[in-house]
This record gives C-alpha cells, structure tokens and sequence, in this order.
C-alpha cells in the first residue's frame, strides 16, 4: 500500500502557508478585501474630499519627512554634507507647509502630474503593444495605453476642475479593485484548504 499524498494547492505554496494557516489568514484576507472595497466604494462616490485627503496627507508628509531629514543632518554636523542635508530638510519642510496651508492648489498641481503620468505611460503601452505584435496580451496593452491617452486627455480637459474629482476616483478605483483581487484570494485559499 503506497502512501499518497495530494499535491500543494498552487496558491498555498505560492503564499507559503500550510493548510492550518491558510484558514485564518483567508479570514483576514476576506476582512482587508471587504474594507478596501467599501473605502473604494466611498472614494469613488466622493472623490473630491479623498482628493483633498492625499494632499493634505502629502503635505504631512513633506513635513515630517523634512523634520527627519533636518535632525538627521544636525547628526552629522561634522560631516562635508550638513549643509545639503540641511537644506534638502528645510525645503521638505517648507513645501510640506505650503501643501498644507493650500493644500487644494497643491491637489491641481498633483492632478497634473498623474494626467501627465497616464499620458506617457499610455503611450509607452501602445509602442510596447505594437512591437510585440504576436506576444499574447500585446493587444491588451496598446488598450490600456488608448485608455491612458483618453484618461490623460480628460483630466487635461476639464483642469482645474478635474483637480476636484480625479485623484479621489482614481485612489477610490484601485482599492475597488485591490479589494476585489483580495476577496478572490480569499476565496481560493478557503477552497484550498
């Protein structure tokens, strides 16, 4: 009598979780999956107070990155570098201030950088998809460069107006879709285990 034993599911191996594990991580997954989709959801539906949100978060950032960097620089007074670190510090600060005294200029300017983003990537895609003529998903990628192109082509319509509404859709499309991607795995775990 041989012993046999069933092959890994792929995911779990993939994962790295033995069948115990895999459950109560799948829980978790399911829980991670639910809140992105619902925060997805409610960005989509108000995208410009999540808008506002990234810009006044970025501006913190700003912030508290430049005060980081101006001690860092301060222990290291002795070094040939103080002075650029210094400075490199108390501009992170300065432009962390400005974000947040106006922080809904700063969500225009931000909004211009992402379209600008889009508008390069989405060509990028399309010369990519063209030279791989025959690569399975080379097609898909001059797709999605056409609806980087039309992305890009809107928010630059509609500036400064899109600055209201862009980046909030767009932080409330990809936690959709990460919850979404989430849940399924989720869901694959439970049936693997």
């Amino acid at each position: 009598m041989s012993d046999t034993q069933s092959p890994e599911p792929p995911i779990l191996k993939f994962l790295g979780l033995d069948p115990e594990k895999s459950k109560k991580y799948a829980g978790w997954l399911k829980f991670e999956a639910i809140m992105f989709i619902i925060l997805g959801v409610l960005a989509i539906m108000l995208p410009g107070l999540f808008s506002f949100g990234l810009s006044v978060f970025l501006g913190w950032l700003f912030i508290f990155g430049g005060l980081f960097a101006t001690v860092g620089a301060f222990q290291a007074m002795q070094s040939q570098g103080f002075f650029w670190r210094l400075a490199s510090g108390v501009l992170t600060v300065v432009v962390g201030v400005m974000v947040i005294s106006k922080p809904m200029e700063w969500m225009a300017v931000l909004t211009l950088i992402v379209a600008g983003f889009y508008l390069v990537d989405g060509i990028f895609k399309i010369i990519y998809g063209l030279r791989a003529n025959g690569v399975p998903g080379a097609g898909l990628a001059i797709v999605n460069g056409i609806f980087g192109l039309i992305i890009a082509w809107i928010v630059y319509a509609q500036w400064p107006l899109s600055a209201e509404w862009f980046l909030g859709l767009i932080i409330g499309i990809n936690l959709f879709m990460a919850g979404l991607f989430l849940l399924r795995v989720s869901s694959g775990l439970k049936g693997a285990s």
